[in-house]
C-alpha cells in the first residue's frame, strides 16, 4: 500500500499540482490509516511545516531511509523523483517477498500430503476415528513448530544481539547462506544508489543502505567500516573491508569512483545485484520443492512398508 501512495503521490505532484492539493486528493482515494497520516500530514503542512517535517511527526509510518529520501528531494527540488524511487524500492522488495511465498505453497503442500497419506491404510483397516487421531497429532506437531519459528523471527528481529546471531549462522548454512547473502546485497545497493541519487551525502547513503539490507551481521560488518568514508576515504575501501561483498560490486563502485561516473555505476551495481538475487529466488523455488518431494517420498516409503511388514507378521 505505501508503493502505491508514494507512485500515486509522485504522480501528482509530476502533473505539475502542489503539495497540498496532491495530498488533498490523494486522502480522497483512501481509507483507514493511510488517509488518517496523510490529512495529518496535510494539517502540519498547512501550519507551516514542510513535507519532510510533516513525514517526521509520523516516525511509526515512515522510516529513516524514506524521511531521509523525502528531505533530499525537498531540498534538490526532485522530490516526485525521489517518491518515484521509494515506490520502485518497495514494490521490488516486496515482488520477492511474493516469489519466495508464492514457491512454498508447493512444499507446504506436499508436507502436508506427507503427514495425511502414509496413515491411508489406519483409515481402510482400523476406521476414520484412529486416522483422525493420527494425523491431527502430526498435525499439531507441525503446526507448532512453524508457529514457534514465525515467532522466533518476530521476536529476534526486534533485538540486535539475537538478529546478529540468527544471520551470522543462517549466512554459514551451504546454499541458503548465499541465497540470503545475494537478497541483502540486493537490498544494500538499491538503497545506496536510490539514496545517493536522491542527493543524499555518501556517508549518510552507506548508513541507510545498511539499514535496509535486512541482515544484521551484514549491517554490523558494513557499518564497522563506516569511519573510511568519515575521514575522507573511498566507498571501495568500505565495501573491500566488510569482506561480504561479491568483487564485481566492488570493481564497479571503484570504476564509479576514479571515473567521477558514481552514480551511474552504483546503478549498474544495482542492477547487477538485482539480477543475482532474481536468480537466487528462482534456484530456491526450483530445489526446495524437489528436496522436500524426494524427502516426502522416501518418507511415505518407509512408512507404508513398515505398516504393511507389522501387519503381515501379526497375520502369521
Amino acid at each position: 500500500m505505501k508503493a502505491i501512495t508514494y507512485r500515486q503521490l509522485s504522480t501528482l505532484l509530476d502533473s505539475g499540482m502542489g503539495i497540498l492539493q496532491a495530498l488533498e486528493i490523494l486522502s480522497r482515494h483512501k481509507r483507514g490509516p493511510t488517509r488518517r497520516i496523510i490529512f495529518s500530514i496535510r494539517r502540519l503542512i498547512e501550519n507551516g511545516s514542510s513535507f519532510t517535517e510533516a513525514a517526521s511527526a509520523q516516525d511509526r509510518f515512515f522510516t529513516p531511509f524514506e524521511i531521509a529520501v523525502i528531505q533530499a528531494g525537498e531540498r534538490s527540488g526532485r522530490l516526485e523523483n525521489n517518491l518515484r524511487f521509494l515506490a520502485d524500492y518497495m514494490e521490488k522488495i516486496s515482488s520477492w517477498r511474493r516469489k519466495i511465498i508464492g514457491g512454498m505453497i508447493y512444499p507446504v503442500i506436499i508436507l502436508h500430503a506427507a503427514i495425511l497419506i502414509p496413515p491411508v491404510p489406519i483409515l481402510i483397516l482400523q476406521g476414520s476415528i484412529p486416522y483422525v487421531d493420527t494425523v491431527s497429532k502430526s498435525l499439531l506437531w507441525i503446526y507448532g513448530i512453524g508457529f514457534g519459528i514465525f515467532l522466533a523471527v518476530k521476536i529476534s528481529g526486534r533485538i540486535p544481539v539475537i538478529s546478529y546471531l540468527r544471520d551470522y549462522l543462517l549466512q554459514a548454512i551451504p546454499i541458503i547462506g548465499g541465497i540470503l547473502r545475494r537478497l541483502s546485497m540486493a537490498r544494500f545497493t538499491i538503497s545506496l544508489s536510490g539514496s545517493y541519487r536522491a542527493g543524499i551525502s555518501i556517508r549518510s547513503s552507506i548508513m541507510f543502505a545498511a539499514a535496509a539490507c535486512g541482515n544484521e551481521y551484514i549491517k554490523r560488518r558494513i557499518l564497522k567500516q563506516i569511519r573510511i568514508v568519515e575521514t575522507g576515504g573511498q566507498v571501495t575501501e568500505v565495501l573491500q573491508k566488510s569482506k561480504v561483498f561479491p568483487e564485481m560490486v566492488i570493481e564497479m563502485v571503484n570504476t564509479g569512483e576514479e571515473t567521477g561516473e558514481m552514480e551511474k555505476m552504483l546503478s549498474k551495481a544495482s542492477s547487477y545485484c538485482e539480477n543475482k538475487a532474481e536468480a537466487a529466488i528462482t534456484i530456491l523455488n526450483n530445489t526446495l520443492p524437489v528436496i522436500l518431494y524426494l524427502a516426502v517420498a522416501l518418507y511415505v516409503a518407509f512408512k507404508v512398508i513398515s505398516f504393511y511388514a507389522g501387519y503381515f507378521a501379526t497375520l502369521e
